[in-house]
């Protein structure tokens, strides 16, 4: 479980990770801008990549409280994407959808970059496998 509670007093939430997994650990370092603190023992996000960060723990399979309510997000639309469209389509398609939900340029979304790059990195293992 991933328990996120919101501050009112500073413009962060603090993240406990219930257990610290690999994968939950992944996860929250795909979370720009966080930090450990190691006397609360969780980590600081900005409040304003709560929503995203949510997202982004449930469609790795985690159940997340945010200041005691369970959320229901949506999950990754990516694969059913890629499968619906010939390999060399996909590639143009997501090298373009990864330029434009990148935050870093702009009004990018971290969410659903971050589900894109998951997808994208699924496809390569899958052909790495067959390759070998």
């Amino acid at each position: 479980m991933i328990s996120i509670t919101t501050s009112r007093s500073r413009s962060v939430a603090y993240v406990e990770l219930q257990p610290p997994t690999p994968t939950a650990l992944a996860v929250i370092r795909g979370v720009p801008r966080r930090e450990w603190m190691p006397k609360k023992r969780c980590w600081a996000i900005p409040m304003k990549l709560v929503p995203a960060a949510s997202e982004m723990f449930a469609d790795a399979g985690f159940r997340v409280v945010v200041d005691g309510a369970v959320q229901r997000c949506p999950g990754n639309p990516f694969p059913a994407l890629m499968a619906a469209m010939p390999p060399e389509v996909w590639r143009r398609v997501s090298a373009a959808l990864e330029d434009a939900l990148d935050p870093d340029h702009g009004n990018g979304d971290l969410r659903l970059h971050g589900l894109l790059e998951q997808t994208m990195e699924a496809g390569r293992e899958q052909r790495r496998r067959r390759a070998s």
